[in-house]
């Protein structure tokens, strides 16, 4: 759990840094944190998981240093800024996060030019060289994330040859908070690393 640039653990220029930046220096930041532990305990199995942003991370992780990580798990992606700008419920997300302007009382349609900055920051860019097992968990009732991000994240992947599965929690939103999915959650999660973490 690395408290990355952008997180609100640090402190508000932190937060502000990231924008225009998403993808690049939460990215590095946790992947300079993985190697650092790596190094100093003599790891060499990892695995990554995150929800939300931090799902974002892992997809970032897995295409980015396809190399280092041996299975992932990830709850609710960001998976393409891109076509997720139109759709959540907080789409100026999209928009700060790729360093674009947003005026809620009359959003813009996105351009060519600002669609592509979307991209650019996105976790899909990177979805040909993601070699490790991954494990989607969606909400299918989540308003936050849309769910067509991780399913068409699993899509891509499994076109690829990639082994991947995607679990859908019919009743569940962006937390997947209920008791029984929640409790599915975390015995997937295990399950998932303890078979393809070696």
């Amino acid at each position: 759990m690395v408290n990355y640039t952008g997180s609100l653990g640090i402190d508000r220029e932190s937060v502000f840094k990231l924008i225009g930046n998403v993808g690049r220096y939460d990215v590095d930041d946790v992947h300079q944190a993985t190697l650092r532990v790596m190094n100093e305990e003599g790891m060499h199995r990892v695995g990554v998981m995150g929800g939300s942003h931090g799902g974002f991370l892992a997809a970032h992780l897995i295409g980015q240093f396809p190399e280092v990580y041996q299975a992932a798990v990830i709850r609710n992606p960001i998976t393409d800024i891109s076509t997720l700008s139109g759709i959540p419920d907080i789409p100026d997300w999209c928009w700060y996060e790729a360093g674009l302007d947003y005026n809620a009382s009359k959003p813009a349609l996105p351009s060519p030019d600002s669609l592509a900055k979307m991209l650019a920051c996105s976790p899909i860019q990177y979805v040909d060289k993601v070699k490790c097992p991954v494990l989607l968990l969606i909400g299918a009732q989540d308003r936050c994330v849309h769910p067509s991000q991780g399913l068409r994240y699993h899509q891509l992947l499994r076109s690829r040859g990639v082994t991947t599965e995607l679990l859908l929690y019919p009743d569940d939103s962006h937390a997947i908070s209920s008791v029984p999915a929640s409790s599915d959650v975390f015995v997937q999660t295990v399950k998932w690393f303890e078979k393809y973490i070696k």
